[in-house]
């Protein structure tokens, strides 16, 4: 990634209003509220008076809420722009949600994908599941949705699953064991050599990575074969 970018982090919060932050989102939360980092930091928010709240009952700099950003579905459209020259230009973006996991079913999905698309840096803190993770991380609308889990071990059985599901315009998600990634990346090139997929790797570790293209060039830059991680198909948009 360009070091001159930002990132963006999306901060679930608790689905219980008066629930505590996660202690890692908190740690995040009050670095980028520093002295040092707060030039660089950007706090977007669903609602004020609601972010307002819980921002204060979990300790974190009054100061700072004046400089909230609201993002919601009234001003996703108009704000999306505006953001991404922000992080193109440095700044650090937090985006949380009013309760849950953002971007899952609220505003958010066209920023990270429109970081994807700008190689701006995305991460996610408080969830372990990799598959709600990845479904927020990726960039794409994911509703309607396909989850197939595991496909068959065997390569003949695995192509076939794949060819099945090749004509559907869902977004699709795929899960396997680590060490069968290769092989798996293998079948995709076969069957569905231009879909667009996102490769959701070592989730929650340091080296955690995020890649969003074609099955080829996902095993063009593979560092390692032995992965732990969830495979999302982009859905097919419809023709007009």
């Amino acid at each position: 990634m360009n070091k001159s970018k930002g990132h963006l982090c999306l901060i679930p919060t608790p689905l219980y209003e008066h629930g505590p932050l996660d202690s890692r989102a908190l740690e995040i939360l009050k670095n980028a509220c520093l002295a040092e980092n707060l030039s660089r930091t950007v706090v977007l928010v669903e609602e004020a008076k609601v972010a307002r709240t819980r921002w204060l009952r979990w300790g974190l700099p009054r100061e700072i809420i004046d400089c909230f950003i609201l993002y919601n579905e009234h001003t996703v459209e108009q704000k999306n722009k505006e953001i991404l020259n922000l992080l193109m230009n440095g700044k650090n973006v937090y985006l949380l949600s009013d309760g849950g996991a953002p971007v899952f079913c609220d505003p958010g999905v066209e920023l990270v994908d429109l970081c994807h698309q700008n190689k701006i840096s995305i991460k996610s803190v408080g969830l372990d599941s990799s598959l709600m993770l990845s479904l927020i991380l990726c960039g794409y609308k994911i509703n309607p949705m396909i989850f197939l889990g595991f496909l068959p071990r065997q390569e003949k059985e695995r192509e076939e699953s794949l060819r099945s599901m090749a004509p559907k315009k869902e977004l699709i998600v795929v899960m396997d064991t680590p060490y069968r990634l290769q092989a798996l990346l293998g079948s995709v090139m076969k069957v569905m050599p231009q879909r667009e997929i996102f490769l959701a790797m070592d989730l929650g570790h340091p080296d955690e990575e995020l890649f969003r293209g074609t099955a080829s060039e996902a095993l063009a830059c593979l560092a390692k074969t032995k992965r732990e991680f969830v495979l999302i198909f982009s859905p097919l948009r419809m023709k007009k």
